[in-house]
């Protein structure tokens, strides 16, 4: 099953930030509630997790990209 990481509601009024890093690779394993990205906002960086375990087949926003709250920044298949 495809599983879609999106980016959540950080904090009131933030309706977007800057992907800032991915501590992953596309093709790596990661376990639900590993570490997966860095959101820049405009006064902190915040780590999104992983929302399932899986492997990471697509990154959509690669960092420096804009995102807005709910968009989705990369895919994990819970079945690889």
């Amino acid at each position: 099953m495809m599983v879609e990481v999106k980016l959540p509601q950080l904090s009131m009024g933030v309706v977007d930030c800057k992907v800032s890093k991915w501590l992953h690779a596309v093709g790596d394993r990661v376990e639900q509630g590993q570490m997966l990205i860095e959101i820049d906002t405009d006064k902190t960086v915040t780590e999104i997790e992983a929302p399932e375990s899986g492997v990471l087949t697509e990154i959509l926003h690669p960092a420096g990209a804009v995102v807005g709250v709910g968009d989705t920044l990369g895919i994990i298949d819970t079945g690889a």
